[in-house]
């Protein structure tokens, strides 16, 4: 009896880290929503400029403007397939041996990056405070999700105007990662109840209630927690606190 019932306890733990997984990549699905109008745009530009060259190409005859053109054309393919590969490595299953160390300042700008290319940060300022953190020990697409998250969430909050602080520290033997926007703030009764699963301030059809849920679930299972503090009329500041990477003794 005591085989089985160890048998059926790992089949359980099997079957929960299976189903968080699916609700991680339904969640990160969401989040490419979010953004895909934006990254649509930044799709077309580059598009314009090879349909354009091409357009030229066919009536050019001089041997440097045709040259000029072709490498004008290649640049443009090379910024599409940046983006898209952007895309198609946040939105990827992660696998076991994507396990590495992560550089969490980097991480920030890669969040920044991600919505910048949604243009949705054209009219908010972003300042960044880092200061040098040892690594994380993790999956770099699980992490990079809860700052694009809190990053986008921030800004919709802020309705794509203020600034937006991303700020890092080592904090008693702790990497701490700090997000704060310049919003309207979070009501005390709703900062209570943000990590709660399906709950979000959202129209119907704009939000899934999933993402602080999801993104305290990942950093908890990094050992790590996080917290929301806000008042009303000074925006709202979220802070992540993660183990350090251990390091091999010198």
């Amino acid at each position: 009896m005591g085989g089985t019932s160890a048998l059926l306890l790992w089949k359980l733990a099997q079957r929960e880290r299976d189903l968080r997984d699916q609700l991680i990549q339904a969640e990160k699905l969401a989040s490419i929503g979010t953004l895909a109008s934006g990254i649509a745009h930044e799709i077309n530009n580059p598009l314009y400029t090879i349909t354009g060259l091409s357009e030229h190409l066919q009536d050019e005859s001089r041997p440097e403007m045709v040259r000029e053109y072709i490498e004008e054309i290649i640049a443009a393919g090379q910024r599409i397939a940046g983006i898209v590969q952007g895309l198609n490595n946040f939105a990827r299953r992660p696998q076991a041996q994507d396990i590495g160390d992560i550089d969490l300042n980097h991480t920030l700008d890669e969040a920044v990056k991600m919505a910048r290319r949604a243009t949705i940060l054209d009219q908010v300022q972003v300042v960044t405070e880092y200061v040098a953190v040892p690594p994380i020990r993790g999956k770099a697409d699980e992490l990079l999700q809860v700052f694009v998250n809190l990053v986008t969430n921030a800004v919709q909050a802020m309705e794509g105007k203020g600034t937006l602080t991303l700020a890092t520290a080592n904090v008693s033997g702790s990497i701490q990662a700090t997000v704060r926007d310049s919003g309207p703030g979070i009501p005390h009764n709703n900062l209570t109840r943000i990590f709660d699963p399906f709950f979000t301030t959202k129209e119907q059809g704009k939000g899934t209630g999933l993402g602080l849920h999801i993104v305290r679930d990942i950093v908890t299972n990094y050992g790590g927690q996080i917290t929301a503090e806000s008042t009303l009329g000074l925006g709202a500041t979220f802070t992540v606190k993660l183990p350090a990477s251990p390091q091999p003794a010198s």
